[in-house]
């Protein structure tokens, strides 16, 4: 018998879309398809699905990248939030009821709620939301978790994307934060998270975040000062959605790698990620070479055997090697020295200008 397959191309039909947030500099829709039967019976919180706004059009070759914020079983129905950033998400909040629209899915890699959790912590940036309104519902049917702790941020209380049907949840305890003030905590979000964890030491918690990379690595670093296990919800521009063009590669650790990392495939390999795996922080190495070194040859050299990105400015002769935090400058230089015949005469170091 052949294996029914996963990953489904349906012909949607647009059963309602409104509008959640209106600001000069914020438009955030909230989009319900029709006809999504087989994605919304195999969709796990956190992933996500590919949607064409205009399947005839040679301009939208490829499918835009929405989480499943929300899946009915028993409608056959999908929810998406998105916001205006661009060409294609402008035109697919014009989309009308009964609009037909092309979406591939369920794709990625979802959300994981370890066995002996207490308290979850879901951190949410703009329409990060979207990407963790799935597991709130799958923290409820949970025996040992007693509180899902909510934390959603926005520059203003205009801007907070807080869909409605949050509020439904029971033992929830939500947390709104504005950089201006202007509702709940004044700062960051990861600020409140912060003030919480410090206020309120949780027995065994676990953070679930989704939102900008700058607040992402945040969390992160908030994680690993508490000892807090947790995962993140990566977001990237995609072009096929099932790993195979590497368009949407995120550096991630790795220790079977030379250089301890390599890269991840955001649309495959996640979006969701254990919030350890990913290279947040990189440093950058600088070498003034000797003017006998052939330049061309020994860039394509170093990106081959480090995999870093390479800089190089032809008029200072300064390479400049970004590198991640965790491998140090020595090791790099070591290998280096060994796979491509570079001397210690050959260059000099310079401290770092950042």
């Amino acid at each position: 018998m052949q294996k029914a397959p996963s990953v489904f191309d349906i012909m949607a039909r647009v059963a309602e879309i409104r509008q959640i947030v209106n600001t000069p500099s914020s438009q955030v829709y909230m989009m319900t398809f029709d006809n999504c039967e087989e994605i919304a019976e195999l969709a796990k919180p956190g992933q996500f699905v590919l949607i064409w706004p205009e399947p005839e059009s040679i301009l939208h070759i490829l499918g835009r990248p929405f989480c499943i914020a929300f899946s009915h079983h028993s409608k056959g129905q999908i929810e998406i939030i998105f916001k205006v950033v661009g060409w294609g998400t402008n035109e697919l909040a014009q989309k009308k009821p009964g609009d037909l629209l092309k979406i591939r899915g369920p794709l990625g890699n979802g959300w994981q709620i370890n066995s002996d959790v207490t308290d979850v912590l879901l951190v949410a940036g703009g329409t990060g939301i979207a990407a963790l309104t799935g597991l709130i519902d799958a923290c409820r049917q949970s025996d040992n978790i007693r509180t899902v702790h909510i934390f959603i941020g926005a520059r203003t209380a205009d801007e907070l994307v807080l869909p409605t049907k949050i509020a439904k949840f029971r033992h929830i305890d939500l947390y709104l934060a504005t950089e201006d003030g202007s509702e709940g905590f004044h700062g960051l979000v990861t600020d409140a998270l912060k003030a919480l964890l410090y206020n309120n030491p949780l027995q065994e918690p676990q953070i679930f975040a989704a939102g900008p990379r700058p607040m992402l690595k945040a969390v992160a670093e908030i994680a690993r000062q508490n000892g807090i296990p947790g995962q993140v919800s990566m977001e990237s521009q995609m072009a096929c959605g099932v790993g195979a063009c590497m368009g949407c590669a995120t550096a991630v650790y790795d220790q079977e790698s030379p250089m301890g990392w390599t890269y991840g495939r955001v649309c495959k390999d996640g979006p969701v990620f254990p919030i350890g795996k990913i290279v947040w922080r990189w440093e950058k190495m600088r070498m003034k070479m000797a003017k006998k070194t052939n330049m061309e040859l020994f860039i394509e050299l170093v990106k081959n055997i480090t995999g870093c990105t390479v800089k190089y400015d032809e008029a200072s002769r300064v390479v400049t090697i970004e590198h991640s935090s965790l491998i140090s400058e020595e090791k790099i230089l070591k290998a280096l020295h060994e796979k491509s015949g570079l001397m210690k005469e050959d260059y000099t170091l310079l401290p770092d200008k950042n």
